[in-house]
C-alpha cells in the first residue's frame, strides 16, 4: 500500500488523470491458500476456515469491487474488511498506521526499491 501512496503522489505531480486506490481482500477463502501454500499455513488456514475467521471469496472480491466503481473514496486510505483484524466483516476504510503515510518514508522506500531493481518508472 505504502507503494501506491506514494505512486498517487507522482500521479498528481505530473497532471496525470488516474486515479489510485489500496484494497485488501481479507482473509478470503480461495484456492491460493489450499493449493500453494505449505503444509502449514495449510493446516492454520483450514481452521481459521473452520471457525469462521475466513471469508468467502466473493467477499474478499467486495473491496476490489468498491474501489473500481465506488464514488467519494479517499485516495490516502485502504478499503477492506473491517470486523476482527481485517479477516473479515463489512468493507469499508481500515485504519492505517502513522508510517504507512509518512512522506518521508514513502519517498525512501520508492527510491530504494528502483535502486535495487535498476529501474526507474517515467510518468
Amino acid at each position: 500500500m505504502m507503494f501506491a501512496y506514494e505512486l498517487q503522489d507522482k500521479v498528481k505531480a505530473h497532471n496525470k488523470q488516474v486515479k489510485v486506490f489500496v484494497c485488501y481482500p481479507g482473509a478470503s477463502n480461495t484456492t491460493l491458500k489450499r493449493e500453494s501454500a505449505s503444509f502449514l499455513t495449510r493446516i492454520s488456514w483450514t481452521f481459521m476456515v473452520k471457525i469462521g475467521l475466513a471469508q468467502s471469496a466473493e467477499q474478499g472480491a467486495y473491496p476490489e469491487v468498491i474501489c473500481a466503481t465506488g464514488e467519494n473514496l479517499k485516495q490516502l486510505a485502504y478499503y477492506g474488511p473491517t470486523g476482527l483484524m481485517n479477516f473479515g466483516g463489512p468493507v469499508g476504510e481500515c485504519r492505517l498506521e502513522d508510517f504507512a503515510v509518512d512522506k518521508k518514508v514513502l519517498t525512501k522506500l520508492w527510491a530504494v526499491s528502483e535502486e535495487a531493481k535498476e529501474f526507474s518508472w517515467q510518468l
